[in-house]
Protein backbone atom coordinates (compact mmCIF):
# COMPACT_ATOMS: atom_id res chain seq x y z
CA UNK A 1 0.00 0.00 0.00
CA UNK A 2 0.96 3.74 -0.65
CA UNK A 3 2.43 5.11 2.64
CA UNK A 4 2.35 9.39 2.89
CA UNK A 5 5.43 9.01 3.99
CA UNK A 6 6.63 7.57 0.52
CA UNK A 7 6.35 11.21 -0.76
CA UNK A 8 9.16 10.78 -4.27
CA UNK A 9 6.88 7.26 -5.03
CA UNK A 10 3.21 8.79 -4.45
CA UNK A 11 4.15 11.80 -6.55
CA UNK A 12 5.55 9.73 -9.61
CA UNK A 13 2.51 7.62 -9.76
CA UNK A 14 0.44 11.19 -9.80
CA UNK A 15 2.62 12.76 -12.83
CA UNK A 16 1.82 9.63 -14.54
CA UNK A 17 -1.80 9.63 -14.01
CA UNK A 18 -1.95 13.65 -14.67
CA UNK A 19 0.00 12.91 -18.09
CA UNK A 20 -2.07 10.00 -19.00
CA UNK A 21 -4.93 12.07 -17.93
CA UNK A 22 -3.62 14.81 -20.23
CA UNK A 23 -3.39 13.06 -23.82
CA UNK A 24 -6.47 10.55 -23.17
CA UNK A 25 -9.25 12.09 -21.36
CA UNK A 26 -12.60 12.66 -22.90
CA UNK A 27 -13.75 15.95 -24.51
CA UNK A 28 -16.81 16.82 -22.19
CA UNK A 29 -18.55 20.26 -22.18
CA UNK A 30 -18.50 20.46 -18.35
CA UNK A 31 -14.62 19.89 -18.32
CA UNK A 32 -14.32 22.26 -21.18
CA UNK A 33 -16.10 24.86 -19.68
CA UNK A 34 -15.74 23.76 -15.85
CA UNK A 35 -17.79 26.02 -13.67
CA UNK A 36 -19.39 24.72 -10.34
CA UNK A 37 -22.92 24.80 -12.04
CA UNK A 38 -21.55 22.85 -15.10
CA UNK A 39 -20.02 20.14 -13.03
CA UNK A 40 -22.44 19.74 -10.83
CA UNK A 41 -25.04 19.49 -13.49
CA UNK A 42 -22.22 16.90 -15.36
CA UNK A 43 -21.29 14.62 -12.63
CA UNK A 44 -25.30 13.60 -11.42
CA UNK A 45 -25.85 13.12 -14.97
CA UNK A 46 -23.24 10.99 -15.43
CA UNK A 47 -24.32 8.78 -12.70
CA UNK A 48 -25.17 5.60 -14.19
CA UNK A 49 -25.70 6.71 -17.45
CA UNK A 50 -23.28 6.35 -20.56
CA UNK A 51 -21.76 9.64 -21.46
CA UNK A 52 -22.66 9.30 -24.92
CA UNK A 53 -26.38 9.99 -23.47
CA UNK A 54 -25.30 12.29 -21.19
CA UNK A 55 -23.50 14.74 -23.53
CA UNK A 56 -26.38 16.02 -25.67
CA UNK A 57 -28.50 15.59 -22.87
CA UNK A 58 -26.04 17.92 -20.85
CA UNK A 59 -26.44 20.45 -23.30
CA UNK A 60 -30.42 20.96 -23.65
CA UNK A 61 -30.52 21.40 -20.37
CA UNK A 62 -27.97 23.80 -19.47
CA UNK A 63 -29.21 25.94 -22.70
CA UNK A 64 -32.57 25.86 -21.22
CA UNK A 65 -31.81 26.17 -17.32
CA UNK A 66 -28.53 27.78 -17.35
CA UNK A 67 -28.17 28.34 -13.76
CA UNK A 68 -29.14 27.76 -10.06
CA UNK A 69 -31.87 29.74 -9.82
CA UNK A 70 -33.13 28.79 -13.19
CA UNK A 71 -33.28 25.38 -11.55
CA UNK A 72 -34.50 25.56 -8.83
CA UNK A 73 -37.85 27.24 -10.45
CA UNK A 74 -37.82 24.28 -12.99
CA UNK A 75 -41.49 22.86 -13.38
CA UNK A 76 -41.92 18.91 -13.17
CA UNK A 77 -42.57 18.97 -16.87
CA UNK A 78 -39.50 20.55 -17.96
CA UNK A 79 -37.57 18.93 -15.89
CA UNK A 80 -39.13 15.39 -16.54
CA UNK A 81 -38.52 16.37 -20.83
CA UNK A 82 -35.25 17.65 -20.04
CA UNK A 83 -33.99 14.31 -18.53
CA UNK A 84 -36.09 11.70 -20.24
CA UNK A 85 -33.39 8.82 -21.62
CA UNK A 86 -30.97 9.44 -18.62
CA UNK A 87 -32.93 7.41 -15.75
CA UNK A 88 -33.06 7.47 -12.23
CA UNK A 89 -35.30 10.32 -12.46
CA UNK A 90 -35.24 11.24 -8.78
CA UNK A 91 -31.60 12.23 -9.51
CA UNK A 92 -33.16 15.57 -11.73
CA UNK A 93 -35.54 15.66 -8.56
CA UNK A 94 -32.39 15.68 -6.01
CA UNK A 95 -30.63 18.61 -8.33
CA UNK A 96 -33.75 20.98 -8.19
CA UNK A 97 -33.84 20.51 -4.28
CA UNK A 98 -30.35 20.94 -3.84
CA UNK A 99 -31.05 24.37 -6.43
CA UNK A 100 -33.31 25.54 -4.03
CA UNK A 101 -31.32 25.11 -1.31
CA UNK A 102 -28.69 27.44 -2.55
CA UNK A 103 -31.42 29.99 -3.21
CA UNK A 104 -33.17 30.02 -0.13
CA UNK A 105 -29.86 29.47 2.67
CA UNK A 106 -27.35 30.89 0.39
CA UNK A 107 -28.85 33.54 -1.36
CA UNK A 108 -27.87 32.32 -4.90
CA UNK A 109 -24.04 31.84 -4.26
CA UNK A 110 -22.64 28.23 -5.19
CA UNK A 111 -20.45 26.24 -2.76
CA UNK A 112 -16.60 26.89 -2.88
CA UNK A 113 -15.50 23.61 -0.95
CA UNK A 114 -16.38 20.34 -0.39
CA UNK A 115 -17.72 20.87 2.92
CA UNK A 116 -20.10 23.08 1.46
CA UNK A 117 -21.23 20.93 -1.18
CA UNK A 118 -21.55 18.32 0.94
CA UNK A 119 -24.37 20.78 2.66
CA UNK A 120 -26.55 20.65 -0.27
CA UNK A 121 -29.31 18.07 -0.17
CA UNK A 122 -28.62 14.92 -2.58
CA UNK A 123 -25.34 16.05 -3.13
CA UNK A 124 -22.76 13.16 -1.57
CA UNK A 125 -19.57 12.95 -0.85
CA UNK A 126 -18.33 11.92 -4.46
CA UNK A 127 -19.90 14.86 -6.47
CA UNK A 128 -18.53 17.03 -3.60
CA UNK A 129 -15.02 16.36 -3.80
CA UNK A 130 -15.19 16.26 -7.70
CA UNK A 131 -16.94 20.34 -7.91
CA UNK A 132 -14.23 20.91 -5.34
CA UNK A 133 -11.59 20.03 -6.72
CA UNK A 134 -11.92 21.13 -10.23
CA UNK A 135 -13.93 24.18 -9.50
CA UNK A 136 -11.51 25.54 -6.30
CA UNK A 137 -8.56 22.85 -6.38
CA UNK A 138 -9.39 21.87 -3.07
CA UNK A 139 -6.58 18.85 -2.51
CA UNK A 140 -9.87 16.02 -1.27
CA UNK A 141 -10.54 12.86 -3.22
CA UNK A 142 -13.27 11.88 -5.34
CA UNK A 143 -13.37 8.45 -4.65
CA UNK A 144 -15.98 6.60 -6.18
CA UNK A 145 -16.50 2.55 -7.30
CA UNK A 146 -13.65 2.89 -10.34
CA UNK A 147 -11.38 4.55 -7.85
CA UNK A 148 -11.78 1.65 -5.86
CA UNK A 149 -11.54 -1.08 -7.89
CA UNK A 150 -7.97 1.40 -9.49
CA UNK A 151 -6.48 1.63 -5.51
CA UNK A 152 -7.94 -2.23 -5.35
CA UNK A 153 -5.08 -3.34 -7.85
CA UNK A 154 -2.22 -1.12 -7.59
CA UNK A 155 -2.10 -1.96 -3.92
CA UNK A 156 -3.15 -5.62 -3.96
CA UNK A 157 -5.69 -4.75 -1.54
CA UNK A 158 -6.15 -7.38 1.17
CA UNK A 159 -9.06 -5.74 3.10
CA UNK A 160 -12.34 -5.32 1.34
CA UNK A 161 -12.94 -1.76 0.18
CA UNK A 162 -16.40 -2.92 0.93
CA UNK A 163 -15.61 -2.66 4.85
CA UNK A 164 -14.52 -0.26 7.18
CA UNK A 165 -10.66 -1.28 7.06
CA UNK A 166 -10.63 -1.06 3.47
CA UNK A 167 -12.16 1.81 2.62
CA UNK A 168 -10.05 3.74 4.89
CA UNK A 169 -6.85 1.98 2.89
CA UNK A 170 -8.63 3.09 -0.63
CA UNK A 171 -9.43 6.53 0.66
CA UNK A 172 -5.81 7.01 2.11
CA UNK A 173 -4.44 6.49 -1.44
CA UNK A 174 -6.30 8.45 -3.39
CA UNK A 175 -5.53 11.25 -0.66
CA UNK A 176 -1.91 11.16 -0.87
CA UNK A 177 -2.27 10.89 -5.16
CA UNK A 178 -4.43 14.29 -4.53
CA UNK A 179 -2.05 16.04 -2.20
CA UNK A 180 0.98 14.97 -4.63
CA UNK A 181 -0.88 15.99 -7.76
CA UNK A 182 -0.35 19.32 -9.39
CA UNK A 183 -3.62 19.60 -10.37
CA UNK A 184 -6.47 18.00 -7.56
CA UNK A 185 -9.26 18.18 -10.58
CA UNK A 186 -6.89 16.73 -13.00
CA UNK A 187 -6.16 13.87 -10.56
CA UNK A 188 -9.73 12.91 -9.39
CA UNK A 189 -10.32 13.03 -12.88
CA UNK A 190 -7.68 10.77 -14.14
CA UNK A 191 -8.42 8.15 -11.58
CA UNK A 192 -12.09 8.02 -12.31
CA UNK A 193 -11.55 7.56 -15.88
CA UNK A 194 -8.73 5.04 -15.33
CA UNK A 195 -11.29 2.66 -13.94
CA UNK A 196 -14.07 3.52 -16.11
CA UNK A 197 -11.80 3.29 -19.45
CA UNK A 198 -9.10 0.69 -18.80
CA UNK A 199 -8.73 -0.86 -15.35
CA UNK A 200 -12.36 -2.19 -15.91
CA UNK A 201 -14.36 -4.59 -14.00
CA UNK A 202 -14.07 -7.00 -16.28
CA UNK A 203 -11.43 -7.40 -19.07
CA UNK A 204 -9.14 -4.69 -17.94
CA UNK A 205 -6.63 -3.38 -20.25
CA UNK A 206 -3.78 -3.40 -18.60
CA UNK A 207 -1.51 -3.06 -21.70
CA UNK A 208 -2.56 0.38 -22.09
CA UNK A 209 -2.74 1.27 -18.70
CA UNK A 210 -0.01 4.24 -17.41
CA UNK A 211 0.54 2.73 -13.98
CA UNK A 212 0.75 -0.79 -15.03
CA UNK A 213 4.57 -1.32 -13.97
CA UNK A 214 3.22 0.08 -9.93
CA UNK A 215 0.08 -2.46 -9.91
CA UNK A 216 0.72 -5.08 -7.16
CA UNK A 217 -2.29 -7.20 -8.50
CA UNK A 218 -0.93 -7.23 -12.09
CA UNK A 219 2.72 -8.28 -10.95
CA UNK A 220 0.79 -11.30 -8.89
CA UNK A 221 -1.58 -12.10 -11.65
CA UNK A 222 -4.81 -11.30 -9.69
CA UNK A 223 -6.20 -8.54 -11.53
CA UNK A 224 -9.36 -10.08 -11.99
CA UNK A 225 -10.18 -10.63 -8.18
CA UNK A 226 -9.74 -7.58 -6.70
CA UNK A 227 -11.00 -6.06 -5.89
CA UNK A 228 -14.20 -8.45 -4.36
CA UNK A 229 -17.58 -8.00 -5.47
CA UNK A 230 -19.70 -5.70 -3.32
CA UNK A 231 -21.72 -7.62 -0.34
CA UNK A 232 -25.23 -7.77 -1.69
CA UNK A 233 -28.34 -7.27 0.44
CA UNK A 234 -30.78 -9.52 0.92
CA UNK A 235 -33.45 -9.82 -1.43
CA UNK A 236 -37.24 -8.83 -0.53
CA UNK A 237 -39.74 -9.55 -2.32
CA UNK A 238 -42.59 -7.50 -2.51
CA UNK A 239 -46.44 -7.58 -4.09
CA UNK A 240 -47.67 -4.56 -6.10
CA UNK A 241 -50.66 -3.44 -7.80
CA UNK A 242 -50.14 -0.64 -10.25
CA UNK A 243 -53.35 1.54 -11.16
CA UNK A 244 -54.30 2.49 -14.43
CA UNK A 245 -57.02 4.72 -14.45
CA UNK A 246 -58.45 5.84 -17.75
CA UNK A 247 -61.85 8.43 -18.59
CA UNK A 248 -63.09 9.69 -22.10
CA UNK A 249 -59.72 8.71 -24.21
CA UNK A 250 -57.09 9.64 -21.71
CA UNK A 251 -55.50 7.88 -18.81
CA UNK A 252 -54.31 9.39 -15.39
CA UNK A 253 -50.97 10.27 -14.44
CA UNK A 254 -50.46 11.47 -10.52
CA UNK A 255 -47.10 12.31 -8.71
CA UNK A 256 -46.57 9.42 -6.26
CA UNK A 257 -46.43 10.82 -2.67
CA UNK A 258 -45.43 7.83 -0.45
CA UNK A 259 -44.13 4.24 -1.05
CA UNK A 260 -42.13 2.62 -3.85
CA UNK A 261 -41.31 5.23 -6.64
CA UNK A 262 -42.08 8.15 -4.03
CA UNK A 263 -41.73 12.03 -5.80
CA UNK A 264 -41.60 10.54 -9.48
CA UNK A 265 -45.17 10.82 -11.87
CA UNK A 266 -46.85 7.38 -13.36
CA UNK A 267 -49.51 5.24 -12.07
CA UNK A 268 -51.06 5.14 -8.53
CA UNK A 269 -49.00 2.22 -6.86
CA UNK A 270 -50.74 0.20 -4.04
CA UNK A 271 -48.48 -2.41 -2.17
CA UNK A 272 -50.40 -5.49 -1.91
CA UNK A 273 -48.73 -7.07 1.38
CA UNK A 274 -48.97 -3.53 3.01
CA UNK A 275 -52.43 -1.81 3.85
CA UNK A 276 -53.86 -1.61 0.47
CA UNK A 277 -56.89 -4.33 1.03
CA UNK A 278 -59.32 -1.68 1.26
CA UNK A 279 -58.73 0.29 -2.37
CA UNK A 280 -58.17 -2.84 -3.99
CA UNK A 281 -61.74 -3.92 -2.82
CA UNK A 282 -63.49 -0.72 -3.51
CA UNK A 283 -61.39 -0.99 -7.27
CA UNK A 284 -63.03 -4.06 -7.72
CA UNK A 285 -66.45 -3.04 -6.28
CA UNK A 286 -66.11 -0.14 -9.36
CA UNK A 287 -65.73 -3.10 -12.25
CA UNK A 288 -61.68 -2.65 -12.13
CA UNK A 289 -60.12 -5.37 -13.88
CA UNK A 290 -56.86 -7.22 -12.70
CA UNK A 291 -54.83 -8.82 -14.53
CA UNK A 292 -53.01 -11.10 -11.99
CA UNK A 293 -48.95 -10.91 -12.17
CA UNK A 294 -48.41 -9.15 -15.09
CA UNK A 295 -44.63 -8.81 -14.88
CA UNK A 296 -41.62 -8.45 -12.60
CA UNK A 297 -39.86 -6.26 -11.72
CA UNK A 298 -36.40 -4.78 -9.55
CA UNK A 299 -35.87 -1.74 -8.18
CA UNK A 300 -33.05 -2.04 -5.71
CA UNK A 301 -33.40 -5.29 -3.24
CA UNK A 302 -36.78 -5.00 -4.01
CA UNK A 303 -38.26 -8.05 -6.38
CA UNK A 304 -41.64 -6.94 -7.33
CA UNK A 305 -44.42 -9.08 -8.71
CA UNK A 306 -46.46 -6.79 -10.47
CA UNK A 307 -50.34 -7.10 -11.42
CA UNK A 308 -51.64 -4.37 -13.13
CA UNK A 309 -55.84 -2.95 -12.14
CA UNK A 310 -57.37 -1.50 -14.76
CA UNK A 311 -60.27 0.91 -14.61
CA UNK A 312 -62.17 3.00 -16.61
CA UNK A 313 -64.10 5.20 -14.75
CA UNK A 314 -65.49 7.45 -18.41
CA UNK A 315 -65.96 10.91 -17.39
CA UNK A 316 -66.15 10.55 -13.72
CA UNK A 317 -62.70 11.69 -12.94
CA UNK A 318 -63.81 13.35 -9.05
CA UNK A 319 -63.87 9.25 -8.33
CA UNK A 320 -60.46 8.99 -9.89
CA UNK A 321 -59.26 11.27 -7.50
CA UNK A 322 -60.86 10.25 -4.88
CA UNK A 323 -59.38 6.84 -5.48
CA UNK A 324 -55.68 8.29 -5.96
CA UNK A 325 -55.86 9.71 -2.72
CA UNK A 326 -56.02 6.86 -1.01
CA UNK A 327 -53.64 5.19 -3.30
CA UNK A 328 -50.99 7.95 -2.15
CA UNK A 329 -50.74 10.30 -4.97
CA UNK A 330 -51.48 13.96 -5.72
CA UNK A 331 -51.48 16.65 -8.54
CA UNK A 332 -53.53 13.97 -11.38
CA UNK A 333 -52.43 14.74 -15.14
CA UNK A 334 -54.80 13.53 -17.88
CA UNK A 335 -52.78 12.34 -20.54
CA UNK A 336 -54.19 10.87 -24.19
CA UNK A 337 -53.88 7.51 -24.77
CA UNK A 338 -51.78 7.77 -27.66
CA UNK A 339 -49.01 10.31 -25.49
CA UNK A 340 -49.12 8.04 -22.62
CA UNK A 341 -45.62 6.29 -23.10
CA UNK A 342 -44.03 9.38 -23.63
CA UNK A 343 -45.17 10.04 -20.37
CA UNK A 344 -43.42 8.17 -17.98
CA UNK A 345 -40.44 8.23 -16.36
CA UNK A 346 -39.96 4.86 -15.08
CA UNK A 347 -39.02 1.19 -16.67
CA UNK A 348 -42.07 0.32 -14.02
CA UNK A 349 -44.70 2.27 -15.58
CA UNK A 350 -43.71 1.35 -19.18
CA UNK A 351 -44.13 -2.20 -18.37
CA UNK A 352 -47.21 -1.79 -16.63
CA UNK A 353 -48.33 0.36 -19.63
CA UNK A 354 -47.41 -2.36 -22.35
CA UNK A 355 -49.14 -5.32 -20.38
CA UNK A 356 -52.57 -3.09 -20.15
CA UNK A 357 -52.58 -2.86 -23.70
CA UNK A 358 -52.04 -6.10 -24.30
CA UNK A 359 -54.64 -7.39 -22.58
CA UNK A 360 -57.53 -4.62 -23.87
Amino acid sequence: MVETRKRPAVRTLARRLEGWYASARKPLPWRDEPGPYRVWVGEVMSQQTTLGVVVPRFEAFVAEIPDVGALSRAQDGTLRRLWSGLGYYARARNLRRGAGYIVDERGGRLPATRDGWSAVPGCGPYTSAMIASICGGERTAAVDGNVVRVASRVMALEDSPWHAAGRRAVERWAQDLVEAARSAGDLNQALMELGQEICRKARARCDLCPVAGDCAARERGIVHRLPPPRPRRRAVEVRLAVVVISGGGRVMLARRTEGFLSGTEGFPLVDEDGDGEGILAHLAARGARRIEDAFRHAITHHRIRASVIALDVGRGRAEAGRILARAGGDRPRWVPRGAVEGGLSTSLDAKAWRARLQTR
